[in-house]
């Protein structure tokens, strides 16, 4: 999966998660300040699509629990793919500065991403 121009739900396939930069993610969580939990790998933030008002998950990797760029990219396309009942659906990533995952929220569900 290349990366390269950040556009706010980009995508080049839908076979492919969206592209999120940070400055959309920064907006969809009210800048960071909507805090829903902490897992061992980063802060979860709540937050809604502008454009369907669906609430989502946003992660934020601790810079501890970062990983490659390209290792990141091949965790997420996986993870994108996963489709089961008792796993949240990842919509999208961000790593234009962090490394950032978008989950669709589901009551009390939500990815151990890492």
């Amino acid at each position: 999966m290349a990366t390269g121009e950040i556009t706010e739900g980009s995508s080049s396939s839908p076979e492919l998660p969206k592209i999120f930069s940070f400055q959309s993610l920064e907006g969809i969580t009210n800048n960071f300040s909507r805090i829903f939990c902490k897992d061992p790998f980063g802060p979860v933030y709540k937050g809604t699509l502008p454009d369907t008002d669906k609430e989502i998950a946003v992660k934020k990797l601790e810079q501890s629990a970062e990983i490659p760029p390209e290792d990141f990219e091949n965790k997420v396309q996986s993870v994108y793919e996963l489709k089961h009942e008792n796993i949240v659906e990842l919509i999208g990533f961000c790593n234009q500065t962090l490394q950032i995952t978008t989950e669709r929220a589901q009551s009390n569900r939500w990815l151990q991403f890492g």
